[in-house]
């Protein structure tokens, strides 16, 4: 899926809210499986997978970059 649709998706299993900042990650493919329990674990995975970094600005806001 793209990683925007995964965004989307996560959006509404965790309460931080995930925005990217880097448009060109929305259109980035990811296929697995992704704990939707656990959002530290999945960035790193997101991180693993296709080198998206993340910064914690608050409990409630989580950037995505390359």
């Amino acid at each position: 899926m793209p990683v925007g649709e995964l965004v989307t998706l996560l959006n509404r299993h965790y309460s931080a809210v995930i925005r990217s900042v880097d448009p060109r990650l929305l259109d980035a493919r990811v296929s697995g499986i992704l704990p939707l329990d656990d959002l530290p674990t999945t960035l790193e995975m997101l991180h693993q997978i296709l080198d998206i970094k993340h910064l914690n600005l608050s409990d409630s806001l989580v950037l995505l970059h390359r």
